[in-house]
């Protein structure tokens, strides 16, 4: 667990004393983490919109979710992306900044990528994580 180079020193005294583990608290914790688990669903629906890590842009979300069934899973992603939004509605912008704050964060085997087409367009996907590139808190 992280980079304290006594950390097993500690963690053993508090056990020795019949405290709680302190590794099994944070893993609890990060569990608990209501952000971690708001992010994991949004993976979990992108990741079924758009398999393979096919990339969108914003705009393409919001047409193609549009334009589909309301059950399609672009119009799920397109909501879900909405009930993540300040404004309640596809706002782009609103949007692009809740993204943009979980780029990159690695949440159980997936996380979120974005990169600009050269437009000035960003685009966005699911990207599948390697156990060996997974922090330990990956949940």
């Amino acid at each position: 667990m992280g980079s304290f180079t006594d950390w097993d020193l500690v963690r053993e005294t508090l056990l020795w004393l019949g405290e709680e583990d302190p590794l099994v608290t944070r893993e609890r914790l990060i569990a608990d983490d209501p952000k971690k688990s708001d992010l994991a669903e949004l993976l979990e629906v992108w990741a079924a919109a758009a398999p393979g890590g096919q990339q969108f842009t914003l705009t393409q979300i919001d047409e193609q979710g549009q334009a589909g069934a309301s059950d399609s899973s672009l119009a799920q992603l397109r909501s879900a992306l909405i009930s993540r939004s300040l404004k309640d509605v596809f706002n782009p912008r609103s949007i692009g900044r809740y993204l943009g704050r979980r780029k990159d964060r690695v949440i159980g085997d997936r996380a979120l990528r974005a990169q600009d087409n050269g437009a000035g367009v960003r685009l966005y996907w699911v990207e599948y994580v390697e156990p060996s590139e997974r922090p330990n808190d990956a949940f």
